[in-house]
C-alpha cells in the first residue's frame, strides 16, 4: 500500500515534466532522513553528498545525480500537501 500512497505524488504522470525526475520512492527516503535529521533543504543536498550512508540508504551510487535543494524542497512541499508522510506512518503503524 506505501507504493499506492507514493503514487499520488509522482510528477512523471503529469506529462509537463523536464529535466531529471525522481520516483517518489527515491525522494521519501531522501525527505525521510531529511525529516528525521531536522535538515534544511541545503543541507540535505549537502548532507547526501557528503554521507555514505545517506547514499547507501537512498541507493544513490557514488556517480549518479543528486537532487538540488530546490527539487528536495519541491518534493517536500508536494508531500506535505498530498499528506504523504502521515499516510505512509499511518500505514506502516
Amino acid at each position: 500500500m506505501i507504493a499506492g500512497i507514493l503514487q499520488k505524488a509522482d510528477f512523471r504522470d503529469e506529462g509537463h515534466v523536464s529535466g531529471e525526475c525522481y520516483s517518489p520512492l527515491f525522494m521519501f527516503r531522501i525527505l525521510f532522513i531529511q525529516r528525521l535529521c531536522g535538515f534544511s533543504d541545503e543541507q540535505m543536498e549537502d548532507q547526501i553528498y557528503a554521507n555514505l550512508f545517506y547514499k547507501a540508504f537512498c541507493r544513490i551510487s557514488l556517480d549518479s545525480k543528486i537532487p538540488d535543494s530546490t527539487t528536495i524542497g519541491r518534493w517536500r512541499n508536494r508531500f506535505v500537501a498530498l499528506n504523504i508522510f502521515d499516510n505512509i506512518f499511518s500505514e506502516i503503524i
